[in-house]
């Protein structure tokens, strides 16, 4: 599960400085996290343990603490 959460994480970052980039270019400057975007970010995976993590309300905590960080911050981007 862990190299899927720091993936997942990876490509969510990656979404989002490339979205960055992309409005930058279109409007001449990036627009604010709080502003609506032009574009939206969707991350698709496979991994029935992150998906599990990602959308239960109460998902079981992981051994690796370092993994249930990534997945913290993947679960509140995702809101």
């Amino acid at each position: 599960m862990a190299a899927e959460a720091y993936a997942m994480s990876n490509a969510s970052s990656g979404g989002q400085w490339l979205r960055s980039m992309f409005e930058e270019f279109l409007l001449g400057q990036p627009k604010r996290a709080e502003e609506d975007h032009l574009l939206r970010v969707r991350l698709v995976g496979d991994a029935k343990a992150v998906y599990d993590h990602l959308t239960s309300s109460k998902a079981a905590a992981s051994q690796d603490k370092r993994v249930s960080v990534e997945l913290n911050l993947l679960r509140q981007e995702l809101q």
